[in-house]
């Protein structure tokens, strides 16, 4: 007797989001016996695109309400029993695997299952189609909360990227006006140097100009000053010109008798000279022919004091020395040659001092009239030395006065022209004082623009730091927004590839 039976087979898939049974019932037609095969692994990915099965319809069976369809796929035979397998589909699982897969959910086939009868087949079908309807609703809310989730991730990188466009626009205005503050700094201490410098210089014009002032002023008292001693010095010169004069008249009329005295005395003088130079001649002669007389009596005296010893030592040796006779003889001839000589000089010295007193004598009434002439003229010279004494007292009051006028005249000619040079110097002072001022005035308004550029130029980067700052806070708080949502999305993400390692690792 054969036995027949029938072994229904049904797909099985594997799901990202979880495993799942892709088959439809199995009908069994008419044997007790089913047999199920293993399933297969899992898929690792789920965002992976399914695979597709194909199979060979031998045969279709009867469709369930749910348009389910058995298609035989072998018949085996084995003593009395067939066994016949055919694998059952379903529209159904159909659609959940196509929605699944459109969902983007990744299904692939595995080993087909065994059951044992329709209903266990059927089961198994709709088991599988809630799990898929299941994994496709996980995927779909992971998707739309993915997308949520890149959106916001997207929005923050525009909102980052539109501040950082902002911030660089903010940034390169800052810069300009930084450039324009910086340039603005530069002209203002340029300005502030320049104005420093042109002080300085009218300070010191000014200085000099206030030393001039007081120099003027003090060469103006100092010249009043000197006019009334010029005033006073030419009074005096005129009060003493007058005595000059009058002493100067009394002076040249004593001045004749006293020449007339000088002209008398010269003569008398010259008469006392000659008369002098005469005695002095003779007294000269005198002195000379005495000298000559004390010379020659000397050798006189000597010879006869040889002669009085020759004529001892001639009595004495007479007898025995005729050399000694010779000797005396020799200075007996001396003796008289030289007496002969005083006798011939101590004329000419008689002759001398009879010329001397005659010398003496004239020199005497010489003397006598030059006295007389003398203390006539020592009179005269007296009245004359009197008279010139006043003279030169009031020569010299005189001349102090005109000293004392040309002194004032030249003080006075200093002080004007020390005035003059100051004048010229407090003009030149004053001339150089208004240009440094008008200097000092130009310079003062290019730094006092200088400042108002500064101050402007302060305000507008102070603005355009307070706007930069503003940026920078929106930047930043744009780029917190977008850290946060990125570091959300990471997360999210990161949880997403875990669950998917975690599946893939399960079903490994």
């Amino acid at each position: 007797m054969e036995k027949r039976s029938q072994r229904f087979s049904i797909r099985k898939y594997s799901l990202g989001a979880a495993s799942v049974l892709l088959g439809t019932a199995v009908v069994a037609l008419n044997g007790p016996t089913v047999l199920a095969d293993e399933t297969a692994g899992n898929s690792a990915s789920g965002t992976s695109q399914p695979t597709s099965s194909t199979t060979d319809n031998i045969g279709e069976s009867s469709a369930t309400a749910d348009q389910e369809t058995a298609s035989v796929v072998s018949v085996e035979r084995e003593d009395d029993t067939t066994t016949v397998t055919s694998q059952v589909t379903s529209s159904t699982l159909e659609d959940a695997k196509a929605n699944a897969e459109q969902a983007g959910v990744q299904v692939e086939e595995t080993e087909p299952q065994f059951q044992p009868s329709t209903e266990a087949a059927a089961a198994d079908n709709q088991a599988q189609v809630q799990e898929v309807k299941a994994a496709t609703e996980a995927q779909k809310a992971a998707d739309a909360d993915y997308a949520q989730k890149q959106a916001e991730y997207e929005a923050a990188v525009k909102a980052t990227e539109a501040a950082i466009v902002t911030n660089t626009q903010i940034q390169a205005d800052n810069a300009v006006a930084q450039a324009a503050y910086e340039q603005a700094q530069a002209a203002y201490e340029a300005d502030l140097a320049q104005y420093e410098k042109t002080k300085a210089q009218y300070d010191t014009a000014k200085a000099a100009y206030e030393a001039a002032v007081a120099e003027k002023a003090q060469a103006d008292a100092r010249n009043a000053e000197a006019k009334a001693a010029y005033e006073s010095a030419l009074q005096v010169y005129k009060d003493e010109q007058t005595k000059y004069e009058v002493a100067k008249s009394f002076y040249e009329s004593v001045k004749v008798a006293h020449e007339n005295a000088i002209a008398t005395n010269t003569q008398i003088q010259a008469d006392n000279a000659a008369a002098q130079a005469a005695y002095e001649q003779a007294q000269a002669a005198y002195q000379a022919a005495q000298a000559q007389y004390e010379q020659d009596k000397a050798a006189y005296d000597k010879a006869v004091a040889d002669k009085a010893a020759a004529e001892a030592q001639n009595t004495q040796i007479q007898a025995d020395n005729a050399a000694a006779q010779a000797t005396y003889e020799q200075a007996q001839a001396a003796y008289q040659a030289a007496q002969a000589q005083y006798e011939q000089d101590k004329a000419a010295y008689d002759k001398v001092v009879a010329d001397k007193a005659a010398a003496e004598a004239q020199n005497t009434q010489i003397q006598a009239d030059n006295a007389a002439a003398q203390a006539a003229y020592e009179q005269a010279q007296a009245a004359y030395q009197a008279a010139q004494a006043q003279y030169e007292q009031d020569k010299a009051a005189y001349d102090k006065a005109v000293a004392d006028k040309a002194a004032a005249e030249s003080q006075n000619t200093q002080i004007q022209a020390d005035n003059a040079a100051a004048q010229a110097a407090y003009k030149q002072a004053q001339a150089a004082y208004q240009a440094a001022q008008a200097q000092y005035e130009q310079d003062k308004a290019a730094y006092d623009k200088a400042v108002a550029d500064k101050a402007a130029a302060e305000a507008q980067n102070t603005q355009i730091q307070a706007d930069n700052a503003a940026a920078q806070a929106a930047y930043e708080q744009a780029q917190a927004a977008y850290q946060a949502a990125q570091a959300q999305y990471e997360q999210d993400k990161a949880a997403y590839d875990k669950a998917v390692a975690d599946k893939a690792a399960a079903e490994a």
